[in-house]
């Protein structure tokens, strides 16, 4: 995850696709290995339970932290957007606000350096 920092406003799509990719592939192989090593411990008896149990745990936290981390995102680009003394009302509808920024460059230019 940490090789996501080389992206930048100017990375180019091959680029940060390649990168993702990287990313995506190491993040599953890693998942896959928690789950052998959950069924591992596991006696034999338990291992169904013990898959079943990583599994939901993982999918549960999965939920409740990516509705955090949009939380989040919203209220530090509210804070950032303020900063730059540009609209916050971008912050509080980010998914329905991106299609009409395109006629505003600049402000649109704003936001991507900000994040």
């Amino acid at each position: 995850t940490g090789f996501l920092i080389l992206l930048g406003v100017n990375t180019g799509v091959f680029t940060w696709v390649g990168m993702f990719l990287a990313v995506g592939l190491g993040h599953g192989l890693i998942l896959m290995s928690l789950n052998f090593s959950v069924q591992a411990m596991a006696y034999t008896q338990n291992m169904a339970y013990a898959a079943a149990m990583y599994t939901f745990t993982r999918s549960f936290g999965r939920c409740v932290w990516v509705a955090a981390g949009g939380i989040v995102f919203q209220n530090e680009l509210k804070k950032q957007l303020d900063d730059l003394q540009l609209p916050t009302a971008v912050a509080n509808d980010v998914h329905n606000s991106f299609p009409p920024l395109r006629p505003f460059q600049k402000l649109q230019e704003n936001i991507i350096t900000t994040f």
